[in-house]
C-alpha cells in the first residue's frame, strides 16, 4: 500500500473553503502539519472550548498510519467538533503498482 507519504486533504462540504493539501515532512509531524493548516484557515482560538468555531472535522485514519498513534492529540482541538474515523476495510488503486490494493 502507498503509506510511505502522508497527505492532508482539507475539503469543505459546502464548497465555501478552497480545497487545501498539506504534506507532512516526517511521520512524527503528521498532526502538527494538520494544526498548521487549520491555523492558517481558522486563526481563532481553536484550542479554547469556550469559543466553538462551528466547524466539524472528519478525519479518516488508514490502517498502519502513524496518525493512529497520535489520535489522542486531536483532543487539543477543543473549539471544533472532531470525528475520528478509523478504516475497517479499504480498496485503493495504486498508481505505483498499477493495481488495486485491499486492506485494513
Amino acid at each position: 500500500m502507498e503509506v510511505d507519504r502522508a497527505i492532508w486533504a482539507l475539503r469543505s462540504c459546502d464548497g465555501s473553503v478552497t480545497p487545501r493539501n498539506a504534506h507532512p515532512e516526517a511521520p512524527e509531524l503528521i498532526f502538527d502539519s494538520f494544526v498548521d493548516m487549520i491555523r492558517d484557515l481558522y486563526p481563532g482560538p481553536f484550542d479554547d472550548p469556550a469559543t466553538p468555531q462551528g466547524i466539524s472535522l472528519v478525519v479518516t485514519m488508514l490502517g498502519g498510519s502513524t496518525l493512529l498513534g497520535q489520535a489522542d492529540r486531536f483532543k487539543t482541538l477543543r473549539g471544533f467538533d472532531v470525528h475520528l474515523a478509523p478504516v475497517a476495510w479499504s480498496r485503493i488503486f495504486s498508481a505505483w503498482k498499477e493495481e488495486w490494493v485491499e486492506g485494513v
